[in-house]
């Protein structure tokens, strides 16, 4: 008996040595990176799940797909993302309250200001009064009062009424319940094609405010896996441009109403910063709402700091002037 329970000692002894040696190399192990980017079903998302699908990413660089800015945000915000298709919007109000974050490149998108099917407003003077379906404080509201006050309509003599979800706007739209939606492409084709009326649109303004939107920390500690995204959107946006991207499938990745028509697409363009012009046109409408309480300098925004890989203070790499 004595024998059999000196065995038994030993037996668990080897096994607790061996469950610690195995411990110890997995904490030896070394961890890839990772790179998480939450993308919209927009067309300024597209290059990105292009980039993805065709397999011009690593598996280091992780997509996750947000119906919400605000769902996006929060994801952003809590450190669960390190960067995503964002607005400059976002983009200032982050610098404010959330903490450091950088903006990479400015993005490709449009955004229209649509009726609901059989209605009777036939211009943007006539929605004084009417409910606008829209997401607040973001870039739809910005691309929604600059349409209006290009229309003569002041933008506080409607009824703005916040639908968060994209697809949720455009249902709410096609309903009836709204009057009118800014809603981003393709959705405002899907209204469109439902019997709504196209009042407004910002590619008539020049309307450049999607951007990129990273945290400090991936710039210092993600250099490399920036410099790979850049260059894989950059070929990306060759292959959209050139008609050799599967845009169905990154539209279906993205989950963008039916089929995306390529007719809708814009000219994208390489990454590049966005126009300073455009950043203090956005800063002055913050301003304005009172979303913020101090003026905003935009070259806070464009100054990379310095970190591993080619990514470094001043512009990134592959990043047009």
């Amino acid at each position: 008996m004595a024998y059999i329970k000196r065995t038994a000692h030993r037996l668990l002894a080897l096994l607790i040595c061996l469950c610690l040696a195995l411990s110890a190399a997995g904490c030896g192990r070394e961890e890839k990176a990772v790179l998480r980017i939450g993308v919209m079903p927009d067309l300024d998302s597209i290059p990105l799940m292009t980039a993805a699908l065709a397999g011009l990413l690593p598996e280091e660089i992780v997509l996750e797909v947000y119906k919400s800015p605000t769902d996006r945000d929060s994801a952003l915000f809590s450190g669960h993302l390190d960067g995503a298709v964002s607005d400059l919007l976002a983009a200032f109000l982050a610098a404010e309250n959330e903490g450091d974050y950088r903006i990479l490149s400015v993005t490709d998108g449009c955004y229209k200001l649509v009726t609901a099917p059989g209605g009777d407003i036939a211009a943007v003077e006539q929605l004084a009064g009417k409910n606008v379906g829209m997401s607040l404080h973001t870039i739809i509201e910005y691309a929604g009062d600059r349409m209006l006050t290009a229309g003569g309509l002041p933008p506080e003599q409607v009824e703005k009424t916040a639908v968060p979800s994209i697809p949720a706007r455009l249902e709410l739209l096609k309903a009836g319940q709204l009057d009118a939606a800014v809603l981003p492409e393709p959705y405002a084709a899907a209204a469109l094609e439902a019997g709504g009326r196209l009042l407004a649109s910002s590619a008539d303004l020049s309307l450049d405010a999607g951007v990129l939107l990273f945290n400090q920390a991936a710039f210092v500690e993600k250099g490399a896996l920036l410099q790979t995204l850049t260059e894989g959107y950059n070929q990306a946006v060759d292959l959209l441009n050139s008609g050799q991207a599967d845009v169905g499938a990154a539209a279906a990745a993205l989950g963008l109403p039916n089929a995306l028509d390529s007719a809708l697409l814009p000219d994208y363009r390489p990454a590049a910063w966005p126009a300073i012009e455009q950043m203090e046109a956005a800063a002055a409408w913050l301003m304005d709402a009172g979303l913020v309480s101090d003026p905003m300098d935009p070259q806070s925004l464009l100054e990379v700091p310095a970190g591993e890989g080619e990514v470094s203070s001043g512009k990134p790499a592959g990043i047009a002037d």
